[in-house]
């Protein structure tokens, strides 16, 4: 709480006044200079200070019981809901609750609970219709604003279009859907005929890692277990796709380990994981010439290379 100087009362001001009035009657405002000794326009500047102090005071005390009366107002009886107070003071007053004191203590009272009659005279009837007067401006302005973008090119832009549409007749739109439908038949077909074609690339890895595909390699997302079974990796690497961040290091593990089940180096594995360089390296896989690696007690090994010599030969 803030500490506040209190100002003086009535009976004070009015004995400091007419302490003045005696020291202004006496020509002694100022225990250095008396009133006799000065010129006539300090004494005018002089008892211009004393009106002008006079006025202050006044306006004080004013100042004062306004302020207390608005900071403070007490009510015998206050209802809320259920709960009922005695000897009511409201000392603070907030945009959504007020402060009182009351005969067993203090409390905090939420706006809306209070009753119609006390909240008018509190004067939060007045705020309430002062912020709707700012959501009504607000409204207009944003009405006005968007009419602005009215303007007679648009709408002219407007009508011109609806008339554009509704002057076609009817065998023209018949005529235009079965455009429409060819042109969507043939992008389902291309998309087909892509993945039947990247099923078909699967299929040959599979088999050049001496591995049968089955039918899984033909079905989406099924398609995986074929391939994690080329790579010799388990089937439940299947469920690290599922997990997002986990899906990223399976794809890793499974681009090196098909081709080194290819009997291909590193770098195919790696460019399997590079944008756009991954389809070559797809294709490559899938494509390429050369024998299977065989399969060891722990996986994959090369095929060693044989090679000629002058007693072979």
């Amino acid at each position: 709480m803030v500490n506040q100087t209190p100002l003086p009362n009535n009976q004070e001001m009015a004995c400091f006044v007419r302490r003045l009035g005696e020291r202004h009657q006496s020509g002694k405002f100022s225990a250095v200079t008396p009133l006799r000794n000065m010129s006539s326009s300090s004494v005018k500047c002089r008892a211009a200070a004393f009106t002008l102090s006079v006025l202050i005071l006044i306006l004080l005390a004013w100042g004062r019981e306004r302020a207390a009366a608005a900071m403070e107002e007490t009510y015998p009886l206050l209802q809320i809901g259920t709960i009922t107070y005695t000897n009511v003071t409201v000392t603070t007053k907030a945009k959504k609750y007020i402060f009182i004191l009351h005969s067993t203590g203090m409390a905090n009272i939420r706006v809306a609970d209070l009753p119609p009659d006390i909240s008018k005279a509190m004067g939060y009837v007045e705020l309430e219709k002062k912020d709707q007067a700012k959501v009504a401006a607000a409204t207009a302005w944003a009405r006005q604003t968007l009419a602005r973008f009215e303007t007679p090119a648009v709408m002219a832009m407007e009508q011109k279009v609806q008339q554009g549409w509704q002057s076609r007749s009817a065998e023209q739109l018949k005529q235009a859907l079965p455009a429409n439908q060819t042109t969507v038949l043939a992008a389902l077909g291309c998309l087909l005929a892509l993945f039947l074609f990247f099923c078909y690339c699967c299929m040959l890895i599979c088999k050049k890692t001496g591995h049968e595909p089955g039918v899984l390699i033909w079905l989406p997302l099924l398609q995986i277990f074929p391939l994690l079974r080329a790579a010799g990796m388990s089937p439940l690497w299947f469920l690290a796709y599922l997990i997002p961040g986990l899906n990223v290091l399976a794809q890793i593990v499974l681009s090196f380990k098909l081709a080194k089940a290819r009997g291909k180096s590193a770098w195919v594995g790696f460019f399997l994981l590079v944008p756009v360089i991954s389809l070559f390296a797809f294709l490559y896989l899938a494509f390429s010439s050369g024998p299977p690696a065989e399969r060891g007690p722990t996986g994959p090994t090369r095929r060693p290379t044989r090679l000629m010599t002058f007693k072979a030969a």
